[in-house]
């Protein structure tokens, strides 16, 4: 080869090297240069959004429960958007899990793979909850709130699901102490679901007996999907309590106090927040009204109460959602769920870690968090737990009003 070519390729292939080592450099410089959160963003996010997932019941029992859910936390993220709280509007896409553990987590893929959503925002039941929970940690995706309140939610440790609802652990605890300090000696039993979500109101009211050295009147379960509930009512009048604990969701709740009145027994009722809700007091009809003095221990303030919170709440609703029951204790917990959210939301943006870690780590410097709807919440690297604390509420008229505006922690 001729050495001017040589000399003339060498002296070319001296400059590539240059250029490469230059674009090298451009890109070091630039990857120091872009801000952190640009590679931090995770799925769901654009410039203007953030899509969010919500795993609802569609056409099982509590299908109206989650709908309104649903409906509260979209009229708190317009709100927080047009009052400049956040950046981006939020964007809700529900898919259909039922009440059901398999369906979670096909409705949890969908949503994820699917529609490439950030998080999600609402799951239903304990068990479904638990269920999904080995996709959200395969994934490294939060949860957010769910329509379920058992401790097994929270203990042990879910690095990935975050619950704001007290436990029914914890209502059945404070269940028990409510009624044994207006009757020392009242016989209490308890009628519940035979799943997760009716075995931890058990063990909580098991519990709290025992602490007390009072012997329970007894147990009485019945299975989701139940529709004739005379022989659960019959054994339940046997065991001849002063009061029982209802503990379970409208639809079933109502059907007990039905079954009850057609027997003409009347104990004193105490029921726990799956109870909580219009809907419960509109099914029981005549029933609630021959019940009595219906008691029952509430995990939020009343929706159509006069704080400062429930005002806001009303407000909202009427002008970003007004075809939802803004009376109804369900749309006032999606409300509630929504600022736990946004105000993870904000300190990630704040920390310039918009990222699912970035969101998780935010949610755990949350202390004593004042929603205005649960009891004040506090996350910490090792506790995702919902608050301990229950309002003692009663029916009265299509509604229920508290005994007592003080939060309750059981002893």
């Amino acid at each position: 080869m001729p050495a001017i070519i040589v000399k003339n390729w060498e002296k070319k292939e001296s400059i590539m090297k240059k250029r490469s080592a230059f674009y090298f450099l451009l890109f070091i410089l630039a990857a120091f240069c872009i801000p952190s959160s640009a590679f931090a963003e995770a799925p769901g996010i654009s410039k203007d959004t953030i899509i969010v997932g919500g795993i609802v019941d569609k056409a099982g029992p509590v299908a109206r429960d989650l709908s309104l859910q649903t409906m509260g936390a979209r009229a708190y993220f317009q709100k927080a958007f047009d009052e400049g709280l956040i950046k981006r509007k939020i964007k809700v896409v529900t898919e259909d899990g039922g009440y059901d553990p398999a369906k979670h987590l096909s409705a949890g893929k969908l949503l994820l793979d699917r529609d490439g959503v950030f998080c999600l925002i609402s799951a239903v039941g304990t068990a479904p909850s638990l269920a999904l929970n080995t996709l959200l940690e395969s994934r490294k995706v939060p949860l957010i709130g769910m329509s379920a309140q058992s401790s097994r939610l929270s203990v042990p440790f879910h690095k990935y699901i975050f619950s704001q609802m007290c436990a029914s652990r914890d209502q059945a605890r404070i269940c028990v102490d409510a009624i044994l300090k207006e009757n020392p000696k009242a016989r209490i039993a308890m009628i519940c679901q035979d799943d997760a979500f009716g075995f931890d109101g058990r063990d909580g009211f098991l519990e709290q007996c025992k602490k007390y050295g009072v012997k329970p009147a007894g147990v009485v379960t019945f299975r989701r999907g139940t529709k004739d509930f005379s022989s659960p009512v019959l054994k339940l009048k046997s065991l001849n309590p002063d009061w029982v604990i209802n503990h379970t969701v409208a639809v079933y709740g109502a059907s007990i106090l039905k079954e009850a009145q057609k027997l003409g027994w009347k104990p004193r009722w105490m029921v726990m927040s799956g109870l909580l809700s219009r809907q419960f007091i509109q099914l029981s009809g005549p029933a609630i009204k021959f019940a009595g003095d219906v008691r029952g221990v509430m995990i939020n303030y009343p929706p159509d109460g006069d704080t400062p919170a429930a005002v806001e709440y009303r407000a909202a609703m009427k002008k970003y959602q007004p075809e939802a029951d803004v009376n109804d204790a369900n749309s006032m917990w999606g409300y509630g769920r929504a600022k736990v959210f946004v105000e993870g939301l904000k300190r990630a943006e704040a920390a310039n870690d918009l990222s699912r870690e970035g969101l998780i780590k935010s949610l755990e410097t949350l202390r004593d968090f004042k929603t205005g709807v649960y009891a004040p919440i506090t996350y910490t690297s090792k506790s995702h737990a919902a608050p301990k604390s229950c309002l003692l509420v009663k029916v009265q008229g299509p509604t229920y009003v508290a005994i007592s505006n003080e939060w309750m922690t059981a002893k």
